[in-house]
């Protein structure tokens, strides 16, 4: 084995030993993030369905459009000029 292999051996078998010291500062910071992701997912979603809403309003305005022209048309009323 390498002298990096045997290194890395002795590093984990040591690792449980190791201590990890979280400071309640990390935490709070840590926490501050996770609320403040879940408000911006929350936000973004919101949007995104108000968004979606109003797409399906102008897709049915848009279809209303193209079937009274498709009535007008065919009715022939006079004085209205329609692409044949």
């Amino acid at each position: 084995m390498s002298d990096r292999a045997v290194q890395l051996c002795v590093s984990l078998s040591e690792w449980p030993e190791m201590q990890f010291r979280v400071s309640p500062l990390h935490i709070a910071v840590i926490w501050v993030l996770v609320v403040i992701s879940a408000v911006a997912v929350a936000l973004v979603s919101h949007l995104n369905r108000q968004q979606y809403a109003q797409l399906g309003a102008l897709e049915r305005e848009a279809n209303q459009m193209n079937a009274d022209t498709v009535d007008i048309c065919s009715s022939r009323v006079p004085g209205v000029r329609c692409r044949e």
